[in-house]
């Protein structure tokens, strides 16, 4: 399959669902697939996804409209908008205020909640043979999430730490009132 087929399929699938959301490339090797909210677009990495193919192997076909499936799972969920919001405003108490562990918890459990609204969402669109490898994708995601999670929050932990210890900590919060 030609990248350019596999967007026009993607794309396909978006549309005979009635979602207005757009199907671009990215150069992001970090991601296989994501949906921007702001530029209403879920864009897709074919490196990446041809990877994770081979992880599960399964075809192009079958494991990129799981992952589209998941997006639109964050296209459709309700609450996205209000979780990034908690997310956005908690970052930028961190900033202002300096360390809180209630907001680095706030902001990892607002992420793993986007994500399983994600997948609970996409799992009405999965047909019948695919239930069992969505499944399988699902819970490597949601381990994977909560993985990455805690070690942004230990990252962040660690930053302020070492911005204490070398003394930035007003630093940072000036620069936050300005």
């Amino acid at each position: 399959m030609t990248i350019h087929n596999l967007i026009v399929s993607l794309q396909a699938i978006v549309d005979n669902l009635n979602i207005n959301v757009n199907i671009v490339l990215t150069d992001d090797d970090s991601v296989v697939m994501i949906f921007y909210p702001k530029e209403n677009q879920i864009k897709v990495n074919l490196k990446s996804l041809e990877y994770s193919c081979e992880i599960y192997n399964l075809s192009l076909e079958v494991y990129s409209r799981i992952i589209l499936y998941h997006e639109l799972g964050h296209v459709l969920d309700p609450e996205l908008e209000e979780l990034e919001n908690v997310i956005t405003s908690s970052f930028n108490l961190l900033i202002k205020n300096g360390f809180n562990e209630i907001l680095l918890e706030m902001i990892k459990e607002n992420r793993i909640l986007a994500e399983k609204n994600a997948w609970r969402i996409a799992e009405s669109f999965i047909e019948k043979d695919l239930y069992d490898v969505f499944v399988n994708i699902k819970q490597d995601s949601l381990e994977e999430a909560m993985e990455i999670e805690e070690l942004n929050k230990r990252k962040i932990i660690l930053m302020y730490e070492m911005a204490e210890v070398e003394g930035y900590i007003e630093v940072l919060k000036q620069h936050s009132k300005n």
